[in-house]
C-alpha cells in the first residue's frame, strides 16, 4: 500500500524496483522473507504478483470467485481487481517473463 497522493510516475519508478529486485532473486530486499505457496511441486519464488493499492480502501480485500461473484459477493470493493499497479513474474512458468 502507497499513499492515495501517490502519482502514476512513482508507481511506475516502484514497479521497476520491484523488477530490479525480483530478477536478481534479492526477495529479501522488498520484505519477501520466505516463499509463500508451492509452485511446480516445490516451494520457491519461481512466480509471484505484487500488487499496490493507494490507499487503503481495497488493499485487505480477498479474492472473490467468479462462483462468489454470481451469487452476488462481491467483496467490499466490487467485482474486478482494484490494485493501481502490479508487477507479476513467471508467465507461463518462465520466471524470466514478466509484467
Amino acid at each position: 500500500m502507497v499513499p492515495t497522493n501517490t502519482t502514476d510516475e512513482e508507481l511506475k519508478n516502484l514497479l521497476w524496483f520491484f523488477r530490479g529486485k525480483v530478477r536478481p532473486g534479492q526477495f529479501r530486499d522488498i520484505g519477501i522473507t520466505g516463499p509463500t505457496s508451492k509452485q511446480w511441486g516445490e516451494y520457491g519464488y519461481k512466480s509471484g504478483m505484487l500488487a499496490i493499492y493507494r490507499g487503503t480502501r481495497c488493499a485487505g480485500e480477498e479474492y472473490v470467485s467468479l462462483q462468489a461473484a454470481a451469487h452476488g459477493n462481491l467483496g467490499p470493493c466490487g467485482y474486478g481487481e482494484h490494485d493501481d499497479a502490479d508487477y507479476q513474474w513467471g508467465i507461463n512458468a518462465d520466471p524470466e517473463k514478466d509484467s
